[in-house]
């Protein structure tokens, strides 16, 4: 399956490093998720997108050392599904040995967390090559778990954010290895860019996942009859919202 294709209100954002605009196209993420929460299948999003976002950070996180366990993979997985497209590979992942998703986590995460600098290029690709030899997780699905240790470091990769922030590829590449780190580059450019343009302002903080997150709620937002939210950002691993920094098998994607 290829990306989805780019609306013009993505294409547009993506162009721009307006904090303002960034800013109002992130204000509308629950309300993206609220419309694929209205579609047939898709109305466990909600309460799968909160605790991905919300609780599931801080609970990796306090624990010592982190890792997730199997029950915490599977509900990744679902949210990932729900949030896109549907694709066979839930009893793929329920395959993996409990033992095996704690150890191989853990191993993933270490790296990356706690860390006084960002990880270098060679631990992030060590980090996501090892979180994917579970099984059924691919780059893209490694990405949505690292995400939640190393959100300033690791965005997710979405079909929504790649068909703005890539240029057309073969899907036998579509999500490699190779091109998670394409995506990620290009995220970490942008979210400069946004930064350097606020300069000296409360919004130059924004991180790849933020820009992954304005992308996606772009290609969705707009299909909803209600008024937009306030403009604000919710942090990965917290409750509160906040312009403050984040940081708290079949072919598998």
């Amino acid at each position: 399956m290829g990306v989805i294709d780019a609306t013009q209100d993505q294409r547009r954002l993506w162009t721009s490093n307006e904090s303002s605009e960034w800013e109002a196209a992130l204000g509308r993420y629950d309300q993206g998720i609220e419309v694929i929460s209205n579609r047939k299948g898709k109305e466990k999003l909600v309460a799968l997108d909160n605790w991905y976002r919300l609780k599931l950070p801080a609970i990796i996180l306090g624990r010592s050392p982190p890792h997730m366990n199997h029950e915490e993979l599977v509900r990744v997985m679902e949210w990932k599904l729900t949030r896109g497209k549907m694709r066979p590979l839930m009893n793929v992942v329920r395959r993996n040995e409990a033992s095996s998703v704690e150890s191989t986590s853990k191993l993933s995460f270490k790296s990356i967390c706690n860390k006084a600098a960002p990880p270098t290029k060679a631990a992030a690709h060590e980090s996501l090559k090892t979180i994917t030899e579970l099984k059924g997780i691919g780059p893209a699905t490694g990405s949505a778990i690292l995400a939640l240790v190393c959100p300033s470091e690791f965005p997710f990769m979405s079909d929504e954010v790649m068909a703005v922030a890539l240029s057309p590829t073969t899907s036998s590449k579509m999500y490699s290895m190779e091109r998670y780190f394409e995506l990620k580059t290009a995220l970490q450019a942008k979210a400069k860019a946004i930064n350097q343009a606020a300069s000296g302002s409360s919004s130059a903080d924004w991180t790849p996942s933020d820009v992954e997150r304005a992308v996606w709620a772009t290609a969705y937002a707009s299909c909803a009859t209600s008024p937009a939210p306030s403009n604000k950002r919710k942090d990965i691993g917290s409750d509160k919202s906040s312009v403050a920094k984040r940081d708290p098998a079949k072919r598998a994607k």
